[in-house]
């Protein structure tokens, strides 16, 4: 059950941003902030209130702009369907999904709104981050330095995947693809975003958009290797012929890059090295992509460097490495808990 918006955009906003929250309410007022702080002043946050318990109720209740809209859920629903719920009141042109304990830059809407009007065949268009934590470190993200456009669903299905804040989305090419997946708990931006990008290219822009947040209330799904599996099978079975080949390529080497960078985690350099190998024997057409590429290099020069080094080298540069970030304020990592999604219905 839903309650009505709380308040009208006045005009047509070219930009709707959504954000789901569940009790974040400190987070979130960050994240409401710093939409109805950019310098494109033509945007509407949407915030989907889904059954706070936490003060968030009565805070969005205070907050008597034109530009903001909320809708509360009375009972905890799935995030997908949040997510749904505020396309489907989305008034802009085009639309940004953040999270609530993320904050978009400054001009972000501005520069990633800009280069979607400069290019009318490119479906979205994705910018750069800073992860950044309660300690005030900070670390840019590999991201490309110049500007691309580029069909992507060959990175989506191999490795790549760019946080949900960071991607404009045209509001008419989600809605056409169906909107987010709501039987998919875990791994959902992927799905969606491998969807759309069987529609066109995307642009790649260079400039950080999004400041995104470390903390302990993150996790991931112990499932996830199962859930994923399950709708990329779904996808490829529903390719043109010709694609299915190279979809069956691309995911296997998913699973053999990401359990490369799990052996390397592990100390075990050699058995990094042999699975960034079979990588590229599996898919060899990963050594042209500008956003898996650098990680295959970066991930076997680690690997190379760690066999020279043996496990106690490792540990030892990896002490240095963590001197050095510490100094220099950039000691930031995503470090996720685990728990199990089995009869949660949450994402």
């Amino acid at each position: 059950m839903t309650r009505g918006a709380m308040s009208t955009v006045v005009g047509t906003p070219v930009v709707s941003v959504i954000i789901p929250t569940r009790d974040r309410l400190a987070f979130l007022k960050e994240a409401v902030g710093s939409v109805l702080g950019q310098t494109l002043s033509a945007c509407e946050a949407i915030v989907v209130n889904d059954a706070s318990s936490d003060g968030t109720t009565e805070w969005l209740a205070e907050q008597e702009t034109e530009r903001l809209t909320t809708l509360t859920f009375e009972q905890h629903r799935e995030r997908a369907v949040a997510r749904n719920s505020g396309l489907e009141k989305a008034r802009g042109e085009f639309v940004l999904f953040l999270d609530d304990d993320d904050r978009l830059r400054h001009s972000a809407l501005e520069k990633l709104h800009s280069a979607l009007e400069r290019d009318l065949q490119a479906n979205g268009a994705v910018g750069a981050l800073v992860l950044f934590d309660a300690s005030a470190n900070r670390r840019r993200l590999p991201h490309p330095r110049r500007l691309i456009e580029r069909g992507v669903w060959t990175d989506l299905l191999a490795f790549w995947m760019p946080p949900l804040g960071t991607t404009l989305f045209r509001t008419n090419v989600l809605k056409a693809v169906g909107g987010w997946n709501p039987a998919i708990t875990v791994s959902g931006d992927r799905e969606l975003f491998i969807r759309v990008s069987r529609q066109g290219p995307v642009l790649l822009v260079p400039e950080v958009v999004l400041d995104k947040r470390t903390h302990g209330g993150q996790w991931r799904a112990v499932e996830i290797r199962e859930i994923q599996g399950r709708w990329v099978r779904e996808h490829i079975d529903g390719l043109p012929s010709g694609d299915r080949e190279l979809a069956e390529q691309l995911t296997r080497a998913y699973r053999l890059l990401n359990d490369a960078r799990i052996a390397y985690g592990n100390l075990e350099s050699r058995k990094a090295i042999s699975l960034y190998g079979q990588a590229l024997r599996v898919a060899p057409s990963l050594l042209r992509s500008p956003l898996v590429r650098p990680e295959i290099v970066r991930g076997v020069t680690k690997s190379s460097v760690g066999l020279v080094l043996g496990r106690r080298g490792i540990l030892a540069a990896r002490q240095s490495k963590r001197t050095i970030r510490r100094l220099g304020k950039w000691d930031v990592e995503e470090v996720k808990g685990r728990k199990s999604v089995k009869n949660e219905g949450v994402s």
